[in-house]
């Protein structure tokens, strides 16, 4: 059943509003200006015609060049589309077939949940994440305020929900909250942890798979955990992160809170 932060999607993964949380400060997130998701390369036109009704003006697509082309996005008319990857490729694995994890999952249990630790530092250290955050605000800083815009990689779990953990940092959301977001993909993308997990079951691959499987197809408490002692350790804090690695000033938050808070 669809609750009001779920968009009535048929044929994609995790799509829901960031609308309706409240921050330190007193103020409720808007409804219906920022969208997180998975791809839209097999949405239907249904699908197209709610994120049209819904108000959706701009796709940014997280994604690498070659999961782009691999599987574009369905864009809706009218619909403004940018590519901003986050990564060079997929290193949270949600594009690789059965056959493409058989040779590196088959002989630990603990395969896929130390990629996906892996992949969470290079979230937060990468180059290139760093530029792409900063490109990411720099457009909300500039059309926000005129613009619904919808953000995704492929499953919306890991790229996307480390862009959705900045984000809402920026505008004072509470971190219990954040956390709260962040572990509902577990919620919307079950449906599609499950497909992968039975494919992996029906290509007959052993227990050590499996349970690789499902760590790479949801997420964990301990991956926000990681990418955020990170930024703690490494950077001194999520503040000094925005601010220093990602070239956002106090001006700048204080834009972004004018523009999404209400």
């Amino acid at each position: 059943m669809l609750d009001e932060r779920q968009l009535p999607i048929l044929n994609g993964t995790n799509f829901r509003d960031l609308g309706g949380y409240p921050t330190q400060s007193g103020y409720l997130l808007k409804w219906c200006k920022l969208i997180r998701s998975g791809d839209l390369s097999q949405i239907t036109a249904h699908d197209q015609q709610v994120l049209a009704d819904y108000g959706v003006t701009t796709i940014i697509d997280l994604r690498s060049s070659v999961e782009i082309q691999q599987s574009q996005d369905r864009v809706p008319e009218h619909m403004k589309w940018f590519s901003m990857p986050v990564l060079d490729d997929d290193a949270t694995e949600s594009t690789e077939t059965i056959n493409q994890l058989k040779s590196l999952y088959s002989l630990s249990p603990r395969g896929g949940y130390l990629r996906m630790l892996n992949a969470y530092a290079q979230l937060i250290i990468s180059n290139q994440a760093q530029m792409t955050y900063t490109r990411f605000f720099q457009y909300l800083l500039t059309y926000g305020d005129k613009e619904t815009v919808l953000f995704h990689c492929t499953a919306g779990k890991d790229r996307t929900g480390i862009l959705s953990v900045l984000l809402l940092t920026i505008l004072g959301v509470d971190l219990d909250v954040i956390r709260e977001d962040y572990l509902l993909t577990n919620k919307y993308a079950q449906r599609r942890a499950e497909q992968r997990v039975l494919a992996a079951e029906n290509a007959k691959m052993n227990t050590n798979f499996l349970t690789s499987i499902r760590d790479l197809s949801l997420v964990s408490a301990d991956y926000l955990t990681r990418a955020l002692d990170l930024i703690d350790f490494e950077y001194g804090g999520p503040s000094e992160y925005l601010h220093n690695e990602l070239g956002l000033s106090s001006d700048d938050f204080h834009v972004l809170q004018s523009i999404y808070l209400s």
